[in-house]
């Protein structure tokens, strides 16, 4: 059910079985395609469904409280622009308010889409249904809405930025490789 980042917690859930029943327990089925609100309050799938070209999908839930989130905002920013052509970033913010969260995004000039989960309304949300319990956290998706890879730190984003620089061409020379 949860693991902590420094890996000295950990919580187990039973779960449930009934032997006629078929049930599906994948890892990758628990990310179902959610809308969320923006700052303006339009809902929007994180998971595009109607992609023009193959892109993958970097999801980032973070908060305007999250330490470690803040320090990987450049970091993101600057993957935003080597890969803007390749990579969907979604950025979720899990915050208190959403005016915080708006002025937080428009001051570093983070220009992706955005969402925000009020911590008040965590329940029946993307945070509570896709169990995300450590920010920053970061989930990769491929052009299909496959989940490929998590993580929660800028060894993540490292990790990720590897998986992209396999899939393009090499002899694309805009995608060099970089170490986040």
């Amino acid at each position: 059910k949860e693991l902590t980042s420094d890996f000295k917690t950990i919580r187990l859930e039973k779960i449930e079985t009934h032997p006629n029943q078929e049930e599906d327990f994948s890892f990758e089925n628990r990310f179902k395609n959610i809308a969320v609100n923006d700052f303006n309050n339009n809902s929007f799938d994180v998971l595009p469904s109607n992609k023009k070209i193959p892109k993958y999908t970097l999801v980032e839930f973070w908060g305007t409280w999250c330490a470690p989130c803040l320090e990987l905002t450049p970091i993101i920013k600057d993957f935003n622009t080597k890969y803007n052509d390749i990579v969907d970033v979604v950025s979720i913010a899990f915050d208190d308010d959403i005016k915080g969260s708006q002025l937080y995004v428009e001051r570093n000039n983070l220009h992706w889409k955005h969402g925000i989960v009020l911590r008040t309304e965590k329940a029946n949300s993307i945070i509570s249904k896709w169990n995300i319990t450590i920010f920053p956290t970061l989930l990769l998706f491929d052009e299909t809405n496959q989940f490929i890879y998590g993580g929660n730190s800028e060894n993540a984003l490292t990790k990720i930025d590897s998986i992209i620089q396999k899939a393009i061409p090499k002899d694309i020379d805009k995608f060099q490789v970089s170490n986040y």
